[in-house]
Formats: structure tokens, sequence, C-alpha cells
């Protein structure tokens, strides 16, 4: 196989988050293919650039490259949900409220809730995501002001996400920190 019909398998990316609240995204099926970063968005960036290398680097070397998990052994992330006309729309003006999409809303909710936060319950989560962001808007415009430094915004204010991700690679851009981008 060729380094590009490698890069094209569906690998997959478990991101998390480290001590320091750092991402850190691990190609499972690669040993040792691991990247850290301060966004989401960096660790997604800079594990794509380990992959390329660690396949190349293994290539050259007449090393074995490890092939995903069998389709048969991976979920698509896709399914469909039944829920009450009233759940539907509270869930929908949720999502509006917090400036994201509905599916972005419920991934979230799911993420929580498989993180330890089952009891929360999704007003309630959604009422502690929006405390958060005001804590943190707040921590943020007085850092901006403190250093005179210029807060670039990369796309429109959306929510932070939360819990731990795993998904496959070909799905890791879904995601709900996208408005700062790291200098």
């Amino acid at each position: 196989m060729t380094l590009d019909e490698y890069l094209a398998l569906p690998y997959t990316l478990t991101l998390r988050r480290d001590d320091e609240g750092d991402f850190i995204a691990i190609i499972d099926e690669l040993p040792g293919c691991v990247a850290h970063g301060k966004t989401r968005q960096v660790a997604v960036r800079r594990i794509e650039s380990m992959q390329r290398e660690w396949i190349v680097e293994t290539l050259e070397r007449g090393g074995e490259i490890p092939l995903p998990a069998a389709p048969e052994d991976q979920r698509s992330g896709r399914w469909v949900q039944r829920t009450s006309p009233d759940q539907h729309q509270r869930l929908a003006a949720a999502a509006r409220r917090s400036g994201v999409s509905l599916n972005t809303l419920v991934c979230t909710i799911l993420a929580e809730f498989l993180g330890g936060q089952a009891n929360a319950g999704a007003p309630r989560f959604v009422a502690q995501v929006e405390e958060r962001l005001d804590r943190f808007e707040k921590r943020l415009i007085a850092m901006v002001a403190l250093t005179n430094a210029p807060l670039r915004r990369t796309a429109p204010a959306t929510r932070p996400n939360l819990g731990i991700a795993s998904l496959p690679s070909t799905q890791a851009g879904g995601h709900l920190l996208g408005n700062l981008e790291e200098n």
C-alpha cells in the first residue's frame, strides 16, 4: 500500500484532556502515534501530521503498518433516534440559545453523560455550560485586558466540548470549541 492509501484508511482517533487541560490525540492502531495541543483543533492537526510521519518512517524501514479495526467492529456514529415533539422542540431551542446545532448539542449531552455526569440531565447541563461559558468569558476578557493582546475570532462564538471523545479520525472535525485560534 502507498502512503496515501494508508492515510485514507479510517484509523481511530481518540481525544482526551490531560491534567493541565490540554488535548492529547492518539491514533489507537499506531503504537506511539500521539500528539498534544492547547486546543482540540491544534491536537487534531498535529496528530494528522504525526500519523503521516509515523507511516512514512515505518514504510522506509520496512516495518508493518497495522490496519484499522475491521468495519464490523466499528460503528458509523450515526443512528436514528425518535423523541417526543415537545422534547425535540426543547432541545432545538436549547441548541439555538447555545449557538450550536441540534446534533452538536445532543452529542455534547451524550459525551457529558458518558463522562460521569449522568444525573445532570439536559436542561441542567445546558445551564451549567452557559454558566461555565460566562465565567470563562469574564476571565478571558480580563486576561486580554491585562496583556493588551488582540483576541482573534475564527468563527462565530460556539460552545466548548466539556467531555471526552473517541471518534474515527474521519469524524474528528465535529466539535464545539472552534471560535479561538492559537497564535
